[in-house]
């Protein structure tokens, strides 16, 4: 009689390493518990990374690479096999190298391990979008719904229709130009701009690109509707289901076919890998730039001394001392605009604070075109927390820079909290969580949640 268990595999309790001889280990042999967490140490030369990265990783990653198809190991190569006689109970492995310590504050553990790509597939492919102004899942909308949404809207307006064809991606695009012209179109917009079409027109291979076709020119009207209506159709089936409509004034409004809010009729883009990518443009928070925080002046490392005046040098770096410059020019602005300058900035009221801190406003600045003669000239006073941010951002001395530094601080972005992507992509939600919110967790919390996922998305996703 035949019994199951005969042909049951044991479950591995240890990764065993026989003859490990790779660099200058010397014929080495230990067994490492798998499930535990196990630490290598040992005296600098003594043969830990060889051990780690060199034998145990190195053949993990020659193993499975083994087990590719034949299409695939073509684009990988083959990996050399470490120099050891035995190595039983390795799974495939995850490294992550030992180096220098990034300061990239784009580089996250998700990232560098690229579990992050695989979070990025998920929601692209099964998560949910809700508006950002309503708070409810977005649905399908017919093209006879964004006619009549466009008729009413742009009422007799000078429109453009585009169809997005390219977003955030390299290459040169020759194929395609050359593809529209046949087909009778004669202009596109790349990267803002309208361009026609011609022979052996293309854009630059390496540089990421935003390719509209422009579909029509015409004016919104009731006598104008079939046309709209033709060219919106096409539209939306160059961009696959997305369609976009400018006006002269620089207006734009993206319409979708896949994803519109039922309440507002605000329309989102069809989901992608690349805008849930804080490296990427097309996903980045356009305030931070995918960073999640921002290096600025802010009200309370500005104000050196709140028992201070103006003219006693209250405000930071706006001092007679240490620039002299954005003092005299503060001082003239205050005497044109009755502010007192020998007032303590803590007697100022909030408002007056606020304004004084952020208020553009015209004024009329010295200028001396020699050190006796003075003349007055039209300018602008941005506020003194725009003016720092626009004298930091342009001075290249270091000395300079050092003397602003002292009153920045580096503080969450306002637009995302932190989150580093468009608001947009931070409303696609998989069980319940964005993807900003998942990436936050512990690792424990993580797999707490995809755990329980299954319960959270129906069958198909």
């Amino acid at each position: 009689m035949i019994n199951k268990s005969d042909f049951e595999v044991p479950e591995l309790s240890e990764i065993i390493i026989r003859g490990a001889r790779e660099h200058n280990l010397k014929n080495i042999s230990v067994d490492i518990p798998r499930d535990k967490l196990v630490v290598i140490t040992g005296l600098s030369g003594s043969g830990k990374s060889t051990l780690a990265f060199d034998t145990l990783y190195a053949e993990g990653q020659r193993r499975y690479v083994e087990c590719l198809s034949q299409y695939a190991k073509q684009f990988i190569g083959v990996m050399k096999k470490p120099d050891v006689d035995v190595v039983e109970g390795l799974s495939p492995a995850i490294s992550i190298e030992q180096k220098s310590i990034s300061h990239n504050p784009r580089s996250t553990v998700g990232t560098v391990t690229e579990i992050y790509d695989y979070l990025r597939l998920l929601f692209s492919k099964i998560g949910v979008q809700y508006c950002t102004e309503c708070h409810i899942p977005v649905i399908i909308r017919s093209s006879e719904e964004i006619l009549e949404n466009i008729l009413t809207k742009y009422q007799n307006q000078k429109i453009q229709i585009f169809a997005p064809l390219v977003r955030a991606r390299k290459g040169h695009y020759r194929d395609l130009f050359e593809q529209l012209l046949r087909q009778g179109f004669t202009k596109v917009r790349i990267n803002g701009t309208i361009t026609a079409l011609t022979e052996n027109l293309q854009t630059s291979r390496y540089k990421t690109h935003d390719i509209d076709l422009l579909v029509d020119r015409c004016v919104v009207e009731e006598a104008q509707a079939v046309r709209i209506s033709e060219s919106l159709e096409l539209a939306l089936k160059f961009g696959e289901g997305i369609m976009m409509i400018s006006t002269d004034e620089g207006k734009e409004e993206l319409f979708s076919t896949l994803n519109t809010c039922p309440k507002c009729s605000k329309s989102y883009q069809a989901l992608s890998p690349n805008m849930f990518s804080f490296n990427s443009p097309y996903g980045a928070c356009p305030q931070c730039g995918g960073i999640g925080e921002i290096n600025g002046f802010y009200p309370d490392t500005v104000v050196k001394d709140a028992k201070l005046s103006l003219s006693d040098g209250a405000i930071g770096i706006f001092n007679e001392e240490e620039n002299p410059q954005l003092y005299t020019n503060l001082m003239e602005f205050c005497v044109q605009n009755d502010i007192p300058i020998h007032k303590k900035w803590e007697d100022f009221s909030e408002t007056e604070k606020h304004n004084l801190l952020f208020q553009k406003k015209e004024y009329q600045k010295s200028v001396f075109f020699t050190k006796i003669k003075k003349h007055l000239v039209n300018d602008t006073f941005y506020g003194i927390i725009p003016t720092l941010n626009l004298h930091y951002k342009n001075e290249s001395k270091a000395a300079e820079l050092r003397k602003y530094e002292e009153y920045v601080d580096s503080r969450l972005c306002s637009l995302c909290g932190g989150g580093r992507l468009k608001l947009d992509n931070l409303a696609v939600e998989v069980g319940g969580k964005n993807i900003s919110q998942i990436t936050e967790n512990t690792i424990p919390a993580a797999k707490r949640f995809f755990i329980a996922l299954p319960a959270n998305i129906t069958d198909r996703e």
